[in-house]
């Protein structure tokens, strides 16, 4: 079984898993520390409410890893084909180290 690195960034690297000459496996590989430090961080600056504000219609509720992402898609559909889901997934207490604020979702 041979492992070969395709594509490898500061923070993310693909590999391909051959066996005898066949490709087996692709899969990627993510550090998720810094994007959760940064999620625990802006979970801690005081958030300003969006009542009253006619300007601030959209918030920055989450930030999760690329490749959960796609992996949640492939399984459940994107946010616009199952926003149930995905409002539960965030609001899930098991999945608070991805969002930036305490707000409901």
């Amino acid at each position: 079984m041979t492992l070969t690195t395709i594509k490898k960034t500061t923070d993310k690297k693909t590999v391909i898993r051959e066996d005898n000459g066949l490709i087996t496996d692709i899969y990627s590989i993510q550090n998720v520390d810094k994007l959760l430090h940064d999620n625990s961080e802006l979970r801690k600056m005081e958030q300003q409410s969006m009542v009253g504000n006619t300007q601030r219609h959209v918030q920055h509720i989450a930030e999760i890893p690329e490749n959960l992402y796609y992996s949640l898609c492939h399984k459940h559909g994107t946010p616009q084909q199952n926003p149930k889901f995905w409002k539960a997934w965030f609001n899930d207490p098991d999945n608070r180290a991805f969002r930036t604020n305490e707000t409901t979702v």
